[in-house]
């Protein structure tokens, strides 16, 4: 029998450190293209016979019945033995600049794919007895300034996983969520020309405003912890017999779930802090660097 695991956002960050461990684990990879299959060739030569790529959109519910009829041929009589949601987008951004069809396509990405996703694999994730990892994150614990289309996204996940985690849990399959701090991916890339076309178009009154939190927002790249810290914690969760509800990985995740506990009133100026504390460590470093 071979262990398929479906992984979506397979070709960067934290989906491509995860199908390279899932593959060095003895999994077979079905990964998750998007915007097509060329995305994925780094994967595909990482490990030609245990990899299969299919083209996926997860804001796209036509692309995923299409790969999911490919993925139920892949898989046959085995069905899928995990399914991992690490497909996502990042925008951070004060609401007052953001428009309605940024925050809805952040609420697209992150929770409706998510879902969709979670619904079409479970027929074949009960024939396996298989598991279905989330990627949440700490802005599913604590929602911080510039993060309401992001937060609500995974605060978002965090309810959906819990509603079907107790709908499933007599039919063989588990959902865990996964809730990592700051991780140094590509996916901080995505917002950084956005935001500073935002942070040129301010007024004067927004500049005083919110030019704080932009300066901060544009040095998180980098500062987290690397991808493959999650990769880890993902694959030990498909393996282990006994599985957490959730996984809290590295020291923002723990730190977010200690304030998220104070009163309203501490809560908000410690996340105000953190987010402007991170062009002060950026700079910091630059100066260090001489």
């Amino acid at each position: 029998m071979t262990r398929y695991v479906l992984i979506t956002g397979a070709t960067s960050g934290i989906g491509l450190a995860t199908a390279k461990k899932a593959v060095d684990s003895g999994y077979h990879v079905i990964g998750c293209c998007y915007p097509d299959l060329g995305s994925g060739e780094v994967l595909r030569q990482y490990a030609p016979g245990q990899v299969s790529l299919v083209e996926t959109d997860v804001s796209n519910e036509a692309s995923m019945v299409a790969a999911y009829a490919r993925i139920t041929e892949l898989v046959g009589a085995d069905g899928l033995t995990g399914l991992v949601n690490c497909a996502g987008m990042a925008l951070l951004c004060p609401v007052e600049l953001m428009s309605v069809a940024e925050f809805s396509r952040v609420i697209n990405v992150n929770l409706v794919g998510t879902f969709a996703m979670s619904r079409m694999a479970l027929p074949l994730l009960r024939t396996a007895g298989g598991t279905i990892v989330n990627i949440s994150s700490d802005a599913g614990l604590l929602s911080m300034p510039t993060g309401s289309a992001y937060c609500a996204s995974k605060f978002g996940v965090e309810a959906l996983s819990d509603a079907l985690r107790a709908e499933v849990r007599t039919q063989g399959v588990k959902v865990v969520l996964i809730e990592p701090g700051n991780i140094d991916t590509p996916i901080w890339n995505s917002f950084q020309a956005p935001l500073q076309q935002k942070l040129a178009g301010l007024d004067a009154e927004q500049k005083a405003l919110y030019k704080g939190y932009l300066d901060g927002l544009l040095a998180m790249g980098g500062q987290g912890i690397k991808p493959e810290q999650v990769a880890d914690t993902i694959v030990h969760t498909l393996q282990a017999k006994r599985k957490k509800a959730r996984y809290l990985v590295g020291p923002d995740a723990r730190v977010s779930w200690l304030v998220a506990k104070l009163p309203a009133f501490l809560r908000d100026r410690l996340t105000e802090s953190i987010i402007r504390s991170y062009a002060v460590k950026s700079e910091k470093a630059r100066q260090a660097r001489g």
